[in-house]
């Protein structure tokens, strides 16, 4: 190797931290002394300051003109990235609501819950009969169903409650 082989270039001045680079073509920004950071802040790279070409100092008009433009554009691919976002759910919920809708219209019930949990979708709604037996005190029958109603949060089936024998206090 030689002196002026780049694995024994001495490096000079250290990278200015906020300074924008030109490397390999590309503009960069300089987080370090070594280091270049993409504008997109995609990927940093250690670099050999003399390998660097400065084009704009920090604070400089250029350099603000540039944070501008880069800021500007950012923004932008934000606001793409976020419009494409919704678009892909609003696309995947339709999707998924016409799949449900599918397997409820052709019967399929069996087959859209095995599919659904294996893509980690909602499966069918079923009917369900549930028994449930409350021990509650109580002064009479009348305050056990009251209170079973009112504190257990059985308001809205209050008819069936109080007509369902399951639901008839009985001394425990």
């Amino acid at each position: 190797m030689t002196e002026s082989s780049p694995e024994t270039r001495i490096l000079s001045e250290p990278l200015k931290t906020g300074a924008f680079y030109q490397y390999a073509g590309i503009i960069r920004m300089a987080i370090d002394g070594t280091t270049l950071q993409d504008l997109t802040g995609t990927g940093t790279l250690s670099v050999n300051p003399v390998d660097a070409a400065l084009l704009e100092e920090p604070g400089s008009p250029a350099w603000v003109d540039r944070m501008t433009r880069v800021r500007s554009t950012l923004v932008r691919r934000a606001d793409k990235a976020d419009r494409d976002l919704r678009e892909h759910r609003d696309h995947f919920e339709g999707l998924r609501q016409a799949i449900y809708d599918m397997a409820v219209s052709k019967k399929w019930c069996g087959e859209y819950d095995e599919f659904a949990r294996e893509w980690g979708l909602i499966t069918l709604e079923k009917d369900f009969e549930v028994t449930m037996t409350v021990t509650v005190k109580a002064r009479d029958e009348e305050g056990a169903i009251d209170f079973v109603k009112g504190e257990v949060g059985l308001e809205s089936f209050q008819e069936e409650v109080s007509r369902a024998p399951e639901y008839e206090a009985c001394e425990a």
